[in-house]
This record gives structure tokens, C-alpha cells and sequence, in this order.
């Protein structure tokens, strides 16, 4: 039988004392990033396993977190789960994933179930149709808000600017020549949206370019199947717009199917640009230029939050450039 790493082991390796191993494993407080980055790493390699019940018993804590997110099954929020998971077996704790199928009453009755089981040492949460306040107010536990919310009032955030990201996103489709420019993807009562929706014009107000009505589309959801349908309306326009700015990857990915079945070619009749940076969008064809952020780090930051102090946390964002609105 293989003998287990023990505390000894990971000091010996990293070169610290087995104090400080022990302070990064039992999470003291005033512990440094670059000691605690450096135990974790040996850790993984070993193969040590804390004693989680131990210390939990010891410290009051159960060891478990929660994430509830819109839709688990939407590749972005698959992605985050498993890098919220990732994250947070680095500081030795478990993940319970709910989701809330981002409506009103989904989002009560997810927060219920966190409530009633009281097992949980904190929420990660991307709400869409309730107030961050109003759950901070409901919840018996910390709270970690991911998404759109520009101003948490204190309350802890994680995430990217969505109108800085969307005014760039529409500024590369501007710098590549295109003049008449539509949204896909304006959603009742979707903070997010409306803030991608605010960058977009933005960008274009900024070049004097006109923002009119018959190039903003409402969807029924962010998925590929309301892109398709915005492809149709598009391509049956009197005047057709020479790039689209989608609000999602998943609607960028229906659009270009739809506007490829329809006879129209992508990047030549109509650029298209998304925002999420799946990895199916990478290979696509043409492959999607997307607006990128690091999902690692945005989980890693709110897992940290959960116990510390209440912070808000301002990702960068990166425009990737791919086929879909590549000129040459």
C-alpha cells in the first residue's frame, strides 16, 4: 500500500516548516498568497489529503460551499462550475451546484434550498431576475455575487465590466469597416443584457453612428436557437446590417448557422462577433471572435471572497479576434 503524504512531506518539499504547512492547510488567517499558491501546488503533486472533518469540527465549519447559477447545463456555466469546483478543492472544500433556470421564482426556491440545508460555509450565486440586496437580506450565510451588477453596494462581486467589454467588443467590428451594426440579444428584466446593450451603443454614438430600432433584436433566451431566428429577421432586412454584435457565444453560434443555411457568408456579408469565449466558438467555422475573460480566476476570486472581507473584484476582459470577423 502506498504510504499517504503527510505534513512533513509537503514541508520537506516546499522547503517551509511544517508550521506554515500546517497554517495553509487548516486556512489561518495571515497566511501569504505566494506561501499559500506554493503548499497547495505540493499538495496536489503528493497527493496529501487533509483531514477536512477534523478541522472542520475544529474550526465550526462544514467544509462545503454552494454555487447557484442560471442554467448547468449551458456550456458557460458548466465551464464556471467546474472551475468554481477546481478552485475550491484548492483551499479543501466540497461544491454543491444548484441552478436556478434564471427567473424569479427559480432563484427563491434555489436560495430556499440553501437556506434550509444550513450546510454550506458560503454561496456563490450569478443571480439574473433578483436584486443582490434582496438576497443578501434572505440569506443566513455569505453571499459571492458573479455577473452584471455594476454596483453591489458593499456586498461582494466578482466579474468583468459588461459595458466596457461590450463597447470594445462593437468598437473591433467599427475598426473593421463596418458602419451598420445590430444587437442580438436585449432580454426583459436581464441586467446583463442591458449593460452590454449600453457598451454597444456606446461604441457606436462614440463614431457618430446612428443606433435605430431595426437593429435591435429581442430574444426569447441566450441560446442558439433564438440566434437562428434573429439570422432569419436579418437576412430578410431591406437593409441588411454588415456586422452583428451577439450578446451571447451560443447566440452568435445560431446566427451564423442561420445566416450561412440562408446564402450569406461570415465575415464577408455579415461580420459577427460574440461574448463568452466558449470553446465550441473556437471551432466553428469560420472560427468566433468573442469577448474572453478567465473563468480560472473569476472562480478562484470568489471562492477567496467567501472568507474574507466583502470586496467587489474587477476582472480584465480580452476581444479575441477569429474568422468570423477577419477581413484578410
Amino acid at each position: 500500500m502506498t504510504r499517504r503524504a503527510t505534513l512533513m512531506d509537503i514541508a520537506k518539499d516546499c522547503g517551509v516548516s511544517v508550521r506554515s504547512v500546517s497554517n495553509v492547510v487548516n486556512d489561518q488567517p495571515h497566511v501569504s498568497k505566494a506561501l499559500k499558491d506554493k503548499v497547495l501546488a505540493s499538495c496536489r503533486k503528493l497527493g496529501y489529503q487533509p483531514n477536512i472533518a477534523a478541522r472542520n469540527l475544529r474550526s465550526g465549519r462544514s467544509g462545503m460551499i454552494g454555487l447557484i447559477v442560471p442554467d448547468v447545463g449551458h456550456p458557460y456555466f458548466a465551464a464556471l462550475a467546474r472551475a468554481v469546483i477546481d478552485a475550491a478543492r484548492d483551499e479543501g472544500l466540497g461544491v454543491l451546484v444548484d441552478h436556478s433556470g434564471g427567473t424569479r421564482e427559480g432563484e427563491a426556491a434555489a436560495l430556499m434550498r440553501a437556506n434550509f440545508q444550513g450546510q454550506f460555509d458560503g454561496v456563490i450565486i450569478s443571480p439574473v431576475a433578483t436584486r443582490p440586496e434582496e438576497i443578501a437580506e434572505q440569506m443566513s450565510t455569505k453571499c459571492v455575487f458573479l455577473g452584471a451588477y455594476a454596483d453591489q453596494d458593499g456586498l461582494p462581486h466578482v466579474g468583468i465590466d459588461n459595458r466596457a467589454a461590450a463597447e470594445a467588443a462593437t468598437r473591433h467590428l467599427i475598426e473593421g469597416g463596418a458602419t451598420r451594426i445590430a444587437a442580438v440579444g436585449l432580454r426583459d428584466r436581464d441586467s446583463m443584457a442591458d449593460l452590454r446593450l449600453a457598451g454597444y451603443r456606446a461604441a457606436l454614438e462614440g463614431v457618430g453612428l446612428s443606433v435605430t430600432d431595426d437593429l435591435l433584436f429581442t430574444v426569447s433566451g441566450p441560446d442558439r436557437a433564438a440566434g437562428a431566428q434573429a439570422a432569419s429577421a436579418i437576412a430578410g432586412m431591406r437593409r441588411r446590417p454588415d456586422a452583428v454584435f451577439c450578446f451571447t457565444d451560443l447566440l452568435a453560434l445560431g446566427l451564423m448557422q442561420g445566416l450561412q443555411a440562408l446564402g450569406l457568408r461570415v465575415p464577408q456579408d455579415v461580420a459577427v462577433m460574440g461574448f463568452d469565449d466558449l470553446e465550441e466558438g473556437a471551432y466553428a467555422t469560420p472560427s468566433l471572435s468573442s469577448v474572453a475573460l478567465d473563468r480560472e480566476e473569476l472562480a478562484r476570486e470568489a471562492v477567496r471572497m467567501l472568507s474574507g472581507e466583502a470586496t467587489r473584484q474587477v476582472l480584465p476582459h480580452q476581444v479575441l479576434e477569429r474568422g468570423s470577423t477577419r477581413s484578410g
